[in-house]
């Protein structure tokens, strides 16, 4: 099993790679799942595990400060944010997807019912997983990652992303930042499950699309990298003491997989294009029909499409005015 960088000089050589016949890449990404960032400063950490939501997650759950850093308590302050996301948007009469466990205790106030279990259990569970992917797509914190089918759709995200952030300055290091395509190969992690609870804790989430016109536009799917919870059965000491794991996604993969380090397959591919490229990017990908305006469906993906390559425009113009 390998993580594999590649480092591309500009967004021609990329793409050539990625959709010629005779590129490198163009028959190594079947069954990959794709993720774009604006930077190479992000590393593959879901939202409720970045110390810059810490707040926004605690406000779930009163604790003191010290206990918001070990994992039972992190559990639970995201248990507590879903099943609050959950009871008021059902009591709103909003569909969402059913979560038994949380309409039989509707009359209890506090969150008991996922740490009264006798058994281990991994979170987040089967039962949560459809529900915990629809709150993150509305900006809930979970520690749930967001990927795509499509590589042109993460495209977009890294180049606007990028050209909303507009900086081409070079760090302390002389260096320009990068864009970066994460591509996951799904399918061979997909081959190790189902799974016991001491195997492969890679798992996916493919949501319903038939209710989120912008996920169905996004061809979204979801990771999540489950941990196993000691039931009531078991010896919870090491729980209640154990840190919250902030590790990246790569690293765990790396980690978990070591004894396979053996294995010429590539796990997950990490492409770098220079940050100045994001124009290109963002045209290529427009011109390919990927605007905000097809990903976001409805009349504010049209407007924001309308602002967006406006702002590509002048950062474009800016960015020659400075070459000059």
């Amino acid at each position: 099993m390998q993580i594999k960088e590649i480092c591309f000089e500009n967004f021609d050589d990329f793409i050539k790679s990625l959709v010629l016949p005779s590129g490198d890449l163009f028959n190594k990404l079947n069954g990959f799942i794709f993720r774009g960032v604006s930077s190479g400063k992000y590393d593959l950490i879901p939202s409720a595990l970045r110390e810059q939501n810490r707040e926004k997650l605690w406000k779930s759950i009163e604790c003191d400060e010290a206990m918001k850093e070990l994992e039972y308590w992190q559990i639970q302050a995201e248990y507590s944010l879903i099943r609050e996301f959950y009871r008021l948007a059902n009591q709103k009469g909003l569909k969402i997807p059913k979560v038994q466990v949380i309409s039989n205790n509707f009359a209890t106030l506090m969150p008991f019912e996922l740490f009264i279990r006798e058994n281990d259990y991994l979170w987040i569970g089967e039962e949560f997983e459809e529900l915990v992917a629809f709150a993150q797509h509305y900006g809930l914190p979970t520690r749930m990652l967001d990927w795509t089918f499509d590589i042109n759709v993460a495209m977009y995200f890294a180049s606007i992303g990028s050209i909303k952030e507009y900086s081409m300055e070079k760090d302390e290091n002389g260096e320009e930042d990068v864009m970066v395509i994460w591509a996951l190969n799904a399918q061979y992690f997909q081959s190790r499950h189902p799974y016991p609870l001491n195997m492969a804790p890679l798992s996916f989430v493919v949501p319903s699309y038939s209710d989120n016109p912008n996920l169905r536009a996004q061809k979204g799917i979801l990771s999540q990298w489950r941990i196993v919870v000691p039931g009531n059965g078991s010896d919870t000491t090491e729980m209640l003491t154990k840190k919250v794991d902030r590790t990246p996604l790569d690293q765990l993969i790396t980690k978990f997989y070591e004894r396979e380090k053996f294995d010429e397959t590539v796990a997950l591919y990490k492409f770098t294009i220079p940050k100045g490229e994001c124009i290109d990017m963002y045209n290529y990908i427009q011109k390919m029909g990927y605007g905000a305006a097809s990903l976001f469906p409805g009349y504010d993906g049209v407007v924001k499409e309308i602002s967006e390559s406006k702002m590509c425009r002048d950062v474009g113009r800016h960015h020659n005015e400075n070459k000059v």
